[in-house]
């Protein structure tokens, strides 16, 4: 491929998420001033300290948000110290385990024109004292060029935490989002030993609602099951999808007899739901914290509980500590 994109009369590289250069045609090469063909090269050495800064706080959040960008601006500095300013086009290979960047770079001659021109007023009317004042200016830019970065990148973090943390269809918690909650609830209990409790449910004969009306009518009985659990629990209870359809409620201050009492009210909400056509009921397994418990034992027993229930006919509640088989 870098054969025929070596015919290109604009510059293209391909650069990993460190800023490697691992392609680059011969247009390129010629702009920074490149002779060596196995020289190892990183994208740092190309830049200026204000560049780098560009580089680092906007292309870099931009290509791991949207996996694009469009008309980037930025200047690099050839080997012979020349400053070229061009504009960036990248976009990331989707299909590419490693996430390479492709990277469309082109001159922007107008402007390499203009900076000469003003190069030559400046030294007409002294050139130091200019240059003292643009730098001050600049900086004071880029001041409030971070500042407002900063802003962006604090809800671009926690809109990425929310993606990461959400379950894509129902738009619940997600099963790593669960798996956290569950650990810090550990941790809770070893400070407060407060009672906590879990619930693992999944819905009855799911499969056969796929098999017979088809995968779409599948989703929304997951969706409309994860708003049911939304409204079924209190505001401190933490809900997620665990997987398939699967779903994990951690029940706070929840002993045994209140987390059979809250279960049982999920299973007839479930029930008494009008699905339509549908007939969906839920089996449930209940497994109350003991002092003993791992995060995995927790589960394990949760599971096994929501194993008898649907030994004993499905739509319907069991407490691990009613098991007839021990659990460890």
């Amino acid at each position: 491929m870098i054969g025929d994109l070596n015919q290109l009369p604009s510059g293209y590289m391909a650069i990993d998420q460190q800023g490697n250069v691992l392609e680059m045609n011969h247009y390129f090469k010629k702009l920074l001033g490149i002779n060596n063909d196995h020289e190892n090269i990183h994208l740092d050495g190309f830049l200026s300290y204000t560049n780098k800064f560009l580089f680092y706080s906007h292309f870099y959040p931009k290509i791991k948000m949207d996996k694009k960008v469009e008309e980037m601006f930025i200047k690099f500095q050839s080997k012979t110290e020349e400053v070229i300013p061009v504009l960036i086009n990248a976009e990331v290979d989707a299909s590419d385990p490693d996430e390479i960047i492709h990277c469309a770079v082109t001159p922007v001659r107008k402007r390499i024109q203009y900076e000469q021109e003003m190069k030559v007023a400046h030294q007409k009317v002294g050139q130091a004292y200019q240059e003292k004042e643009e730098a001050h200016a600049e900086l004071e830019k880029l001041y409030v060029q971070n500042e407002k970065k900063n802003e962006q990148l604090a809800v671009l973090n926690e809109k990425l935490k929310m993606i990461a943390s959400t379950d894509e269809l129902t738009q619940i918690n997600n099963r790593r989002a669960f798996v956290e909650e569950l650990e810090t609830e550990l941790v809770a209990f070893e400070n407060q030993k407060v009672h906590f409790s879990l619930i693992i449910l999944d819905i009855d004969f799911f499969k056969k609602v796929n098999d017979t009306w088809g995968h779409l009518v599948g989703d929304q009985v997951l969706i409309k099951l994860a708003e049911i659990l939304k409204k079924s629990v209190r505001k401190d209870d933490f809900v997620a999808r665990y997987g398939g359809e699967e779903f994990v409620l951690i029940l706070k201050d929840a002993d045994y007899i209140t987390s059979l009492k809250r279960a049982e009210e999920i299973r007839i909400a479930v029930q008494d739901t009008d699905w339509e056509e549908l007939a969906i009921t839920i089996s449930l397994g209940v497994s109350t914290y003991r002092t003993e418990d791992t995060k995995q034992t927790l589960l394990s027993r949760a599971d096994f509980a929501l194993y008898e229930s649907k030994k004993t006919g499905r739509n319907c509640v069991t407490h691990a500590a009613d098991c007839k088989i021990p659990i460890t």
